[in-house]
């Protein structure tokens, strides 16, 4: 676990995007924030694909609707993935920031 400042530590929780949004946004990785739509890539739970419920700065990992791993005590815990291992399907625009960011870069793109 890194002791970086929580700042630093966002640009840890980047993932790549859907080629189709690469060529809209004309990036190729954005930060992962929550409501965002992905799609696990590796491991356990490939192929599956869920709302961003929690993201976690200091481990840094990610936290999935719907995916859930089962303790030994019997109880349900949320499964804790890596970025590095996910895939950004749906970006969630619900953030004003967000949404201006994109669009300001959307038309720097058409200039």
């Amino acid at each position: 676990m890194d002791k970086k400042p929580l700042h630093r530590m966002q640009k840890k929780v980047k993932s790549t995007l859907k080629p189709s949004l690469r060529k809209k946004q004309s990036k190729r990785s954005m930060q992962v924030k929550k409501g965002d739509k992905v799609k696990v890539m590796r491991g356990k739970y490939r192929g599956k694909t869920g709302k961003v419920k929690k993201v976690s700065l200091k481990k840094p990992t990610i936290a999935i609707e719907d995916l859930e791993i089962e303790k030994a005590s019997g109880e349900k815990a949320d499964a804790n993935i890596h970025p590095s291992n996910l895939q950004i399907i749906k970006i969630d625009l619900e953030d004003p920031k967000r949404k201006e960011i994109t669009e300001k870069e959307e038309s720097e793109q058409n200039d």
